[in-house]
């Protein structure tokens, strides 16, 4: 997951149109939160990471597939373009989806 986060975060950072966030579906609790602030520390992460409001339920508006461990939502205009769900992340899975990132800044 670092990884994918990593080079998301680093194809915001060089295209100011682009925005995105990190949103991790589990409890909402000091734990969970300060893994998050040691990954955006370690890594220099500059993207928002945030935790789900519902914990580990994902909002029903959004369809995730239940049986992915890893899900990456590309919009524009508050309209899906393409949504990548993984049940690992692997570096074409990152290539794939920095490529449609880019795609869509351009």
């Amino acid at each position: 997951m670092t990884g994918l986060v990593k080079n998301i975060d680093k194809h915001l950072q060089g295209n100011k149109k682009s925005r995105g966030a990190m949103i991790l579906l589990a409890e909402n609790d000091t734990g969970n939160a300060k893994r998050l602030e040691k990954l955006a520390e370690k890594e220099k992460i500059k993207m928002p990471l945030t935790i789900n409001g519902s914990g580990k339920k994902p909002p029903a508006k959004y369809k995730l597939n239940p049986k992915a461990k890893y899900t990456v939502i590309v919009y524009e205009k508050k309209k899906t373009i393409k949504s990548f769900a993984l049940k690992k992340i692997g570096d074409d899975d990152i290539k794939e989806i920095v490529k449609t990132l880019s795609a869509k800044a351009g």
